[in-house]
Order: C-alpha cells, then sequence, then structure tokens
C-alpha cells in the first residue's frame, strides 16, 4: 500500500549492460540522438501500482504468494511466501513436485512463510519454468524459475 499510485522504471540487465532508463537528458548533453531517453532501445518504461487488494490470480484469501525462489546445491527449490497453508501442492510447468516440507509457520494463522521443495524428473525436466502453488481451490500466481536442476 505504501507505493500504490507511484511511478517506477523497469532497468533492463544483461550481458551488455544495464538499461539507462533516463527520463530527462543530463546537464550539459548536446547532440544526442532522438529517443535518447527510455532504455537503449529509445522505449521508456513506467507501471503503476495499484492499491491494496488480495494478491494471486484470483485474489482469494486462501491464495499463496509466492515472493523469492532458489536451489540449494542439492536441486531442491526453497520457496519464500506468504499464506502458504499445509497440504499445499507444487507445480513447475504442469508437472508436480516430488516431496514438499513446510517451514516458517506463522503463529496463530496455521500458514506457512517457507517450503523446501523436492523436484521429480519430471517437474525437474520443466525448469527453466513456472513454479505454482495451488491449494483450497486457488493457484498462486506463476514465479519465473531460470536454473535449471543439477
Amino acid at each position: 500500500t505504501a507505493n500504490a499510485g507511484k511511478t517506477f522504471l523497469i532497468f533492463a540487465s544483461g550481458p551488455n549492460g544495464t538499461s539507462q532508463n533516463l527520463t530527462t537528458l543530463p546537464a550539459g548533453t548536446q547532440g544526442c540522438p532522438a529517443g535518447f531517453l527510455g532504455n537503449q532501445q529509445g522505449i521508456q518504461v513506467t507501471f503503476r501500482c495499484r492499491s491494496a487488494s488480495n494478491p494471486g490470480g484470483s485474489g482469494s484469501p486462501n491464495t499463496a504468494v509466492i515472493e523469492n525462489i532458489t536451489m540449494d546445491t542439492n536441486g531442491a527449490l526453497l520457496v519464500k511466501g506468504s499464506n502458504i497453508q499445509e497440504g499445499a501442492e507444487v507445480y513447475v510447468g504442469t508437472a508436480k513436485a516430488k516431496k514438499v516440507k513446510y517451514k516458517g509457520l506463522v503463529t496463530g494463522s496455521n500458514t506457512f512463510t517457507n517450503l523446501v521443495v523436492k523436484l521429480g524428473g519430471a517437474a525437474c525436466g520443466q525448469l527453466p519454468g513456472n513454479v505454482t502453488i495451488k491449494q483450497a481451490g486457488t493457484t498462486s500466481a506463476p514465479f519465473r524459475v531460470s536454473q535449471t536442476c543439477p
């Protein structure tokens, strides 16, 4: 809610550098080509946050939220999120994860903040790919994982 209505610039970063995302020309700049503002492709990219609402695909209070995913050295996904209920199923693409361990119990809510997800061969084969959490008839917004299984 603190960011509702604010404007942000998206920075693209890759092997050839990071976008400039200029909204005004630097002082003393002369003779710049047309389209210099924005990123290297000459496009200024902005978005605005909406006011607060329940996150996730359906906005249901039962929807889990994925905040971050990393992979440990053994190939397990370490999922950080909120509103994750015991019994939730984790999918990589269309493949269900082999085993899910629930960590970080939120006292009084019976929800968790972390998962350790062991992937079977089918799920591993869909990485890189989108990870979702299905629970109580809802599906989280997808989170893109760019790593592959070790």
